[in-house]
């Protein structure tokens, strides 16, 4: 590589500066977070299966409100729970699937589960956290960039995390790149 370095066969690597290199190891940093956030998500989803508890079926996404109710439930580890349990949890356009829900709760839930379920919902709080400390240093890092983010957002698809990454692996100017 050297050689071919010294023959000019090969270009030299992009560097961003120090600021960026910072915004990168951030965005790279709360990406890893959230790759794991989601292996512990069907962590959860694994343990609903083992214990028989099939919520997954009868709603999209158990990580939502009426999810997280429901998970709360759970994590109280009532032995009785009844339909009007998941009535109190349900929010929005559930609210005619109690009945389908308070059938798909009725598993095997013991003990064991509550307690790998209280360790599991422990760890994803903690993840989550991190990334909105993450999100908070990113926002006071970038601030001097806030006009540039905000035009990035107005580009669909581009929210102002996305344009946190893009600046992040980029930098603010684009000098570094002679052509598209």
């Amino acid at each position: 590589m050297a050689g071919l370095l010294r023959h000019g066969l090969v270009r030299r690597s992009f560097i961003p500066p120090k600021d960026v290199r910072q915004w990168r190891e951030l965005s790279r940093l709360r990406q890893k977070n959230r790759d794991t956030l989601g292996d512990y998500k069907r962590r959860v989803h694994k343990l609903f299966e083992l214990a028989n508890i099939k919520i997954g079926s009868v709603m999209s996404d158990l990580f939502d409100v009426t999810g997280c109710n429901l998970i709360a439930l759970l994590m109280d580890c009532p032995w009785d729970i009844t339909e009007q349990d998941i009535r109190e949890c349900v929010r929005g356009s559930l609210q005619d699937k109690v009945k389908e829900l308070y059938r798909s709760i009725q598993g095997f839930f013991e003990k064991h589960h509550c307690f790998e379920l209280t360790s599991l919902m422990r760890i994803i709080s903690t993840i989550e956290e991190e990334n909105r400390g993450i999100d908070a240093r990113m926002r006071e890092l970038l601030s001097e960039h806030q006009e540039l983010i905000e035009r990035m957002d107005e580009v669909p698809g581009i929210n102002e995390l996305s344009a946190h990454y893009i600046l992040s692996e980029l930098g603010p100017k684009l000098y570094s790149f002679a052509t598209a």
